[in-house]
């Protein structure tokens, strides 16, 4: 027959040693009489006593806080999925530099052939050529004017993100520090 401390009891069951402790108080004299053992000031429970406890304990009990290690290894996985976010977002502001350069640099080019074809045709032709070209580029421009919306969006979205990250950061740090020491060495929240 294996004997627990009423420490051991209420940390497996994840309720507090002192709700523990009142309901032993409770059944002590009937129901527990014969299946508790004390040593010094420790009393250990018999399996029978851990069977009764478990089948007539309280609803109310209180449930222990997360450890300070808990909260210290949330945190920490937080701030990793955050700086992972944060270079996510510094790798896609890389593409978007390069797409943008890239664009800038067959626009140029596209203007470049325009101008090369200006010189070859010196006839009517070349004025209607002339025409196409300007809505040509009025558009490209247009396109380019939407693009360039787009990618401010993708970037307010980024932001959007960091920020609500930040939040998050914010509101665990305040959870956090609305935890603080009992006489017992566990947290409670205050």
């Amino acid at each position: 027959m294996e004997l627990v401390t009423i420490k051991d009891y209420a940390e497996s069951r994840h309720v507090t040693y002192e709700a523990v402790c009142k309901q032993v108080r409770q059944y002590k004299k009937k129901e527990l009489k014969g299946h508790l053992s004390y040593q010094g000031r420790l009393i250990f429970l018999d399996e029978n006593a851990v069977n009764f406890l478990d089948q007539h304990r309280m609803k109310r009990n209180i449930v222990l806080a997360p450890t300070s290690e808990e909260i210290q290894k949330t945190i920490k996985q937080l701030q990793a999925d955050l700086h992972k976010a944060m270079i996510e977002r510094d790798n896609l502001k890389d593409q978007i530099i390069a797409l943008q350069n890239e664009k800038a640099q067959l626009i140029e080019y596209k203007a470049q052939k325009e101008q090369l074809q200006l010189l070859v045709d010196k006839s009517q032709s070349e004025l209607q050529e002339v025409r196409e070209s300007n809505k040509n580029l009025t558009e490209n421009y247009y396109h380019a004017k939407l693009e360039l919306e787009t990618q401010r969006t993708a970037n307010h979205v980024l932001n959007d993100e960091k920020a609500q990250m930040q939040e998050q950061m914010e509101q665990v740090q305040e959870e956090l520090n609305r935890y603080k020491p009992t006489l017992f060495g566990l947290y409670r929240k205050i």
